[in-house]
């Protein structure tokens, strides 16, 4: 037994397990997105999910660890493993459709376990239940089998780096399920030999390990477990949710917070980590202080990618110090079981904290703050059992030395507070923003006094915290879905309603411009272009409208022109037909309709021929809703087209250029397009301040329907060659459009 090849059989299976199990996140993820109007949360939802799966998994391998001997512990992985493919390859429902109005987050989590919930259940099991087979082996490394879950992370971790830049570009969704397959009876093979390996297991070694003992553990070493893979959990989620909501909800930018919170596990847990506990806690605070930063200036600096870094950088020293505390503080042998069903336990806390319970009780994202502060909290509890040289030397004074310190700890948190307090009231963006480079410093000072410290910052945390800084003098109203936070605030006499972090309409209330469109729709821009060749033509007209906002293009009336307006939020729906906040449905008095439902789902059920023109407007933030830009999205819309009739589509983003994607998919159908990028001329007239700058697009099946664009506005052609694949409901490749226009 001790000469069978032990090592790299189990090395290698749970390399693969771990490989199929972040492979099929992503993969699972991005089969839903259509249904769900590409949402940023369906991927927090499914993290939920697959956290769900992953304790059901530990679970089931602890219990069975524990009254069963080891043979029946093979045959019975075995066959619950052959059981499993019978939902495989993995596809979702064709009937499948979500709610519409809520409930869409519980409909995802009935879909997921009905289709991968199986297969994933099964496959979690194996990081621990593997390594408790290695640990009954016999083998000479067997009292020691941690080591095995650092190479299962690794597993995970090139299954997520591999999956955007090698499986998602070269392969289709359907050729990446059925891969998975194979690779999932490959795993079935290892499984088995595995299994045929240990069949006559031993009682495993229990040593004593360095700072546990071989007795019970305690509830209390439990708590601090479940704390502790609680907070880089909700970490991980809202660290993403920040991310996707500015750019896209795609497979890889899911899959860096991912990553960033496997290296930690696997630094932490492999045998000599290279970064220590100690340096983590040292640098952590350091950090916090630039994210704080960030989150005081996030109203006044648009450099998104380098405040994306920095957040990232922060999380992954939070979850590097929580996950270093974990490795430190793991059990015997005896316990491995119940140690990793406890990890798990906290992971989906904070995965239920932060997609199920947080979008109800915080209408922003207070979920994000609360967990940083939490972990200055950590820094402070850490200190206090291993305080570092500076704090042995301080703490080397006589007895009264105490009540001084209690003193000095109260006074540094009231002028940390009074500080903060007074710029958050502060109106004068310039003394605000000095304000926030004083308390800055003063953080950083502080940082080494960590209870001060952790009571400063959860203050400032929480007062910053990005998603109300910029406007909470003039917020009018706030709301939090499952699609995201939208906002409606007031302004030099203009409301502006904001989905996430991205200005989405705009309304003056003067009378004299009230009913003007301006932002991305103002007059002289693509907008205005559209439908003045839509009056050119006259006569009935129907428009469809992917994407509500406020409704400003209800504005470029005609008569006989009516509007149907496809919105997936019902709030979005709500905020534009309320008069207390914008009037241009009710003002407008342009006939129009409202389709709550995702709207390429919703549209797909019109009549064939039924539209004049089809304005594509759907982004939330700058987040791309990829499913309605895909080659099959626009051969639908085309048969909703009347003769004639033009696709028109709004691709202004800070980030992505979108230009080749349209490019190659209107290639490929044989139809043509146009762009123009359009960048309004400020005046003193007031108004002219409230243009944007736009990219837009235009389609038709025959260049002669759109040739007056060109001729009399100034569109182009895309002229550049085309280097991208056109995108289809199979294959999507965001990182080939990461260059922003506008």
């Amino acid at each position: 037994m001790k000469n069978a090849p032990l090592l790299p059989v189990f090395a290698l299976t749970l390399f693969t397990s771990a490989f199929l199990i972040f492979a099929v996140q992503p993969m699972a993820s991005k089969l839903l997105l259509p249904l769900l109007g590409g949402s940023p949360s369906v991927w927090n939802t499914a993290m939920v999910f697959f956290q769900a799966m992953l304790l059901a998994g530990y679970g089931y391998a602890h219990f069975i660890a524990k009254v069963l001997p080891l043979r029946m512990q093979a045959v019975l992985h075995l066959v619950l493993l052959g059981l499993f493919t019978t939902v495989l390859p993995l596809t979702i429902p064709a009937d499948a459709a979500p709610p519409e109005g809520s409930g869409q987050a519980f409909w995802q989590l009935g879909v997921m376990l009905t289709c991968i919930g199986g297969p994933f259940f099964i496959l979690a099991a194996s990081a621990p239940l593997f390594q408790h087979w290695f640990a009954s082996s016999g083998h000479k490394d067997a009292e020691n089998p941690y080591f095995l879950y650092a190479v299962s992370n690794t597993g995970s971790m090139l299954a997520l780096l591999g999956y955007p830049f090698a499986i998602e570009p070269l392969l289709t969704l359907s050729e990446q399920t059925h891969s998975w397959f194979g690779g999932y009876i490959l795993l079935m093979i290892l499984v088995a030999l595995c299994g045929y390996l240990v069949r006559n297991g031993v009682k495993p070694v229990l040593p004593i390990a360095a700072n546990a003992d071989t007795g019970k553990v305690t509830w209390t070493q439990r708590l601090i477990w479940t704390f502790l893979a609680f907070i880089p959990s909700s970490l991980m989620l809202g660290v993403t949710t920040l991310i996707t909501t500015d750019l896209a909800s795609a497979p890889l930018l899911w899959i860096i917070p991912l990553a960033l919170y496997l290296a930690t596990f696997i630094i932490a847990f492999s045998n000599k980590p290279f970064m220590s506990v100690p340096l983590t806690r040292e640098l952590t605070p350091y950090v916090l202080c630039l994210v704080i930063l960030l989150f005081m200036l996030s109203g006044f600096i648009s450099m998104k990618i380098p405040m994306i870094v920095v957040h990232l950088l922060a999380f992954f020293l939070c979850a590097m110090l929580c996950h270093g505390e974990l490795a430190q503080s793991k059990p015997t042998v005896a316990h491995l079981t119940e140690y990793f069903l406890i990890i798990s336990f906290g992971g989906v806390l904070g995965g239920i904290f932060n997609a199920l319970i947080a979008p109800v009780i915080f209408t922003s994202p207070m979920e994000y703050s609360l967990s940083l502060a939490a972990v200055a909290f950590i820094v402070w509890a850490g200190a206090m059992q291993f305080p570092t040289i500076r704090g042995k030397f301080n703490a080397l004074d006589d007895r009264k030395r105490p009540l001084k310190l209690l003193v000095m700890d109260i006074v540094i948190v009231t002028v940390g507070a009074a500080v903060a307090l007074t710029i958050y009231f502060i109106n004068e963006n310039t003394v605000r923003m000095a304000g926030a480079v004083v308390l800055f410093i003063y953080l950083f000072l502080i940082a080494q006094k960590r209870g001060p410290f952790a009571f400063v910052a959860l203050i400032c945390l929480l007062l910053f915290q990005s998603a109300i800084w910029s406007n909470n003098k003039n917020l009018m109203a706030q709301d939090r879905n499952y699609f995201g936070i939208l906002k409606v605030f007031s302004q030099d006499g203009t409301h502006f309603f904001y989905h996430g972090t991205t200005l989405h309409g705009a309304q003056p209330q003067d009378e004299e411009h009230r009913y003007m469109p301006v932002t991305y729709y103002s007059p002289g821009g693509p907008t205005s272009d559209v439908f003045k060749e839509m009056d050119r033509h006259g006569g009935k007209q129907e428009v469809g409208v992917i994407g509500l906002g406020v409704g400003s293009v209800v504005c470029y009336k005609a008569p006989g022109r009516h509007f149907d307006f496809f919105e997936i939020d019902a709030d979005v729906a709500k905020y534009a037909e309320d008069p207390q906040y914008f009037t241009y449905l009710s003002g407008c008095k342009s006939p129009y309709t409202i389709i709550l439902g995702d709207g390429r789902l919703k549209m797909a059920e019109m009549p064939d021929g039924h539209y004049d023109l089809i304005y594509l407007d759907a982004f939330s933030s700058d987040n791309i809703p990829i499913h309605v830009m895909t080659k099959e999205a626009f051969e639908m819309y085309f048969d909703k087209l009347a003769p004639r009739g033009i696709i028109t589509m709004n691709i202004s983003n800070r980030f992505l250029d979108l230009r080749p994607v349209l490019a190659a998919i209107s290639k490929e159908l044989g139809f043509a397009v146009y762009f123009k990028f359009h960048e309004p001329e400020v005046t003193d007239d007031k108004v002219s301040k409230l243009y944007t700058k736009s990219l837009f697009a235009v389609m038709a099946k025959d260049e002669r329907d759109i040739a007056p664009f060109a001729e009399k506005y100034g569109w182009k052609p895309y002229n550049k060659q085309v280097k991208v694949r056109a995108w289809t409901d199979d294959y999507a490749n965001i990182i080939g459009s990461f260059n922003g226009v506008h």
